[in-house]
């Protein structure tokens, strides 16, 4: 990562390649989060939203999470399912969307953006490329938010959200226009 940043590599695209990489291999970066994720899709769900969407995605790993989010357990399981192409033997509809079995309810349910947002996935391409896709757009509406406040944290010890990573609407912004105005930045 420190090589990266030295060579000014754009946020974005060391997202896409930290999160697209196989989980072995050359890239010791991405090995090192797949390995501390444990390779299970659920854990780089959770991982995947709080780096990256500044979004405390796992308590609604087993409830609809009551924390003051506002998330499903159908939403994080959808979530995970993206990352099914690392267990070995993916899951897929029979169109050929990545699906995983949420535990203990043995309901199948799958691949989604946060919110709901149905993806395409192409014949060939890793569902993780597609989820990348979706997260550094300049549409999405936590990405940019999601860096702007790590650095903010980074540079004045505090977050203009904070926690970092527990954006919300249990959780506003101490200086939303702030906030906005650097992600649009």
């Amino acid at each position: 990562l420190r090589k990266e940043m030295r060579d000014n590599v754009p946020y974005d695209r060391l997202v896409r390649e930290l999160l697209t990489a196989a989980s072995t291999g050359g890239d010791a970066t991405a090995g090192a989060f797949y390995q501390a994720n444990e390779n299970k899709p659920e854990n780089l769900a959770a991982s995947t939203a709080r780096l990256f969407l500044g979004i405390k995605l796992e308590c609604a790993q087993c409830h609809n999470d009551r924390s003051g989010g506002n998330w499903s357990r159908n939403e994080f399981w959808q979530f995970a399912a993206f990352f099914t192409d690392l267990t070995g033997s993916p899951s897929r509809s029979a169109k050929g969307e990545p699906q995983i079995t949420i535990p203990n309810v043995n309901r199948t349910v799958t691949a989604r953006f946060l919110g709901g947002g149905k993806p395409t996935f192409e014949p060939g391409v890793s569902p993780r490329a597609t989820l990348v896709k979706w997260l550094t757009a300049p549409e999405n509406p936590h990405f940019a938010r999601a860096a702007v406040n790590r650095v903010w944290v980074y540079l004045f010890g505090t977050g203009l959200v904070d926690p970092v990573d527990e954006r919300g609407d249990h959780n506003p912004p101490s200086h939303p226009e702030l906030l906005d105005e650097l992600a649009q930045q």
